[in-house]
Parts: structure tokens; sequence; C-alpha cells
């Protein structure tokens, strides 16, 4: 299964200070026998595959030439055999999704205007005497223990999520990721990542420190 997003004029190729996320699976495993992008055309004959862009649990992110146009496009395939039906089911219901941008939002009608992302599905007010809250929800790798765990949270959750998208910013990969799913949640209950050399190598020890507080499996002393 395959989406693509244009890119931005740059790319991680163009500055060559930071380094690529680790080595995906091959290809293969991540497309149909036959990709086609609608209209019964090959994928292959309207793309031409580039450079990895970002790796994550279930999928990576690639490089690519629309071939007709010579515009760049960031391409997200999934490894749809390792999905259930459920998974699956949701991963259309995703795609249809991307196809309606409601969650970017434009500061005002100038050409100029800034973009805002907001995705407020599951937001909801807590306070601070709340018990907390008790629905399981999230994407996995992103997910902080306590709500794997189907104990109550609250805004500590939020924290955790923060720390996974600090350390994916800053190396390109997540730091919780397996195929298997009980696997990978197993990983986030146990906080279990590592800062991998060489993509770590040039990240300040101050980042790693910010992460690292974030990333506590007792939500107590996360900060």
């Amino acid at each position: 299964m395959m989406g693509t997003k244009p890119l931005p004029a740059y790319t991680s190729s163009s500055s060559p200070d930071i380094l690529p996320p680790p080595p995906p699976p091959p290809l293969e495993d991540y497309s149909p026998e036959s990709p086609t992008c609608g209209y019964g055309i090959g994928f292959t004959d309207q793309y031409k595959l580039g450079e990895t862009l970002g790796t994550g649990n279930f999928s990576v992110v690639r490089e690519a030439l629309h071939k007709p146009s010579g515009q760049r496009y960031a391409i997200k395939c999934i490894k749809k055999g390792g999905l259930s039906n459920d998974e699956l089911e949701a991963l259309t219901t995703e795609v249809a999704v991307l196809k309606q941008p409601e969650n970017l939002l434009l500061t005002s009608k100038m050409d100029d205007a800034s973009i805002k992302l907001a995705d407020f599905g599951f937001a909801k007010r807590v306070d601070m005497h709340d018990e907390g809250l008790k629905t399981a929800c999230g994407t996995p790798g992103y997910v902080a223990p306590e709500i794997l765990e189907s104990r109550p949270y609250g805004k500590s959750v939020d924290i955790w999520s923060i720390g996974v998208i600090t350390y994916i910013l800053l190396c390109g990969y997540p730091p919780f990721h397996d195929d298997n799913h009980h696997a990978l949640f197993r990983k986030i209950k146990q906080g279990q990542f590592e800062f991998d050399a060489p993509y770590w190598d040039a990240i300040s020890d101050d980042a790693k420190h910010f992460i690292g507080q974030m990333l506590v499996v007792d939500n107590k002393l996360r900060y």
C-alpha cells in the first residue's frame, strides 16, 4: 500500500551531516506484487524510487520521482502482508482521510499564510483531580506503557508521545520498533530503547537527556 506526499525544496540528501536511518527491509516486502497508481497504471511506470527518508514500525518512507511531471514525492510503503483484517480496514480509512486534509489549518487566506497541524479527535480536558482516562487509543509505537496496560492515565502520556516524536525528528526512525505487535508492546512497557551509533553520535547529550526524561516507564517520574 503506498501513499504520496510532495517533498519540500530540500531533503536529507542536501544535508550531508544528517545520517540516514537504519536500512529497512527489502522494498518488495512493503508493496503488492503488482502495485498500481490507479486506472491500471503500474507504479514503476509512474515513479522512480530513491533514498529512504524514514522508517516506522510497519512501513518505510522513500523519496520518489514522478516521471511524467518531474515532481519529487515522499511515498509511504506499508507491509500489508503482516496486517490483520482490522488493521487493513484501518489503513483503508487512513488513506481516505489523507485525501481530505481537514487537519491542515491556514492562519489566513493569504498566499504566505502559516500552516497549522491540528488533530483533536481524542482530545479531552483533564483536571488535576481527575482519576484518569481509561479509553485505549493511540498509534502503536507512540502510546505510553500505562495505556497498553489498561491503567488510568493522564497528561503524562502526552509527554511520552512527545519523547517519541522528538526521537524520530532527530534520527529518522522510532525508538520502539518491531514487526510483531506483541514484541513492540513489550519494548514499550519496559522502556527498552537505545541511542544507536552512528545515528546518534552527532546528537548532543542534552537532547538525549531530554528524551530520556520523557520516555520513563514510571509516569510519576516522567517530565
